[in-house]
């Protein structure tokens, strides 16, 4: 039998939660190592994630079973040589974005001599606006001859794109954009298309460590809501 509804969102935030890597734009490094329900995560796996599924409320409406569920999200990572309040706000703010930021696509053309990659800053030789690259798809042509084109994925967006050309650092006319990027929910990237809605319930750092080889604990709630049919949780009408 496939797997709940519940378990298949849970999942999905799992699997997004391993981009938080520095490589891919984030400011720390937890999402290198995530597992689920770890209460005693080992020094050697820091830095790290883990996630705690908590117990939901649940309603009838409209002939389908509403579900809230509240996610507790741990971020976890040594304080080594930087200051433990700075450290977990840098944690936090990653959590956060992962989860809740939305993502934009946007089909280019005229792409190259540089390829842009995951984790590049995109800026809009224009508009100035800018994006930080979660995923490229060449469709046609080449980066080396300076006609790829397909499809170009990015978060963190900054003021509006328009029909212009990309640059990243001092490489100039990366790529051409036609105008504006369509933004995907982050309910459907974080839910894996199953979600109503992801909110932020609250969080921070409870206690701060006194000495470097200790670890910065940050907290992150947030409360999903989904809806199966009644009676049964693996479906949804």
């Amino acid at each position: 039998m496939a797997d709940t509804i519940r378990e298949r969102i849970i999942a999905a935030m799992a699997l997004k939660l391993a981009e938080i890597r520095t490589a891919n734009g984030y400011q720390t490094e937890i999402g290198s190592w995530v597992g689920r329900a770890a209460p005693n995560v080992l020094q050697e796996d820091l830095p790290a994630i883990a996630i705690f599924p908590r117990v939901e409320s649940s309603e009838r409406q409209y002939g389908k079973q509403v579900c809230s569920m509240p996610v507790e999200v741990k971020g976890l990572s040594l304080m080594g040589t930087v200051n433990a309040s700075v450290l977990g706000e840098k944690m936090l703010g990653d959590l956060i974005m992962c989860l809740l930021g939305p993502e934009y696509t946007r089909t280019f053309t005229s792409g190259g001599v540089y390829v842009v990659k995951v984790g590049d800053t995109i800026t809009g030789a224009t508009s100035n606006a800018t994006g930080i690259v979660v995923g490229v798809t060449l469709t046609t042509g080449s980066w080396a001859a300076g006609t790829a084109a397909g499809t170009i994925r990015f978060r963190a967006q900054t003021g509006t794109f328009q029909a212009e050309v990309l640059k990243v650092l001092t490489n100039s006319d990366v790529a051409s954009i036609a105008g504006a990027a369509t933004p995907i929910s982050a309910k459907d990237i974080s839910g894996g298309l199953l979600v109503d809605d992801i909110a932020y319930s609250g969080g921070g750092v409870e206690d701060y460590p006194a000495m470097k080889d200790e670890a910065v604990v940050v907290t992150a709630t947030f409360t999903v809501s989904y809806m199966t049919t009644i009676g049964n949780p693996y479906t949804q009408t």
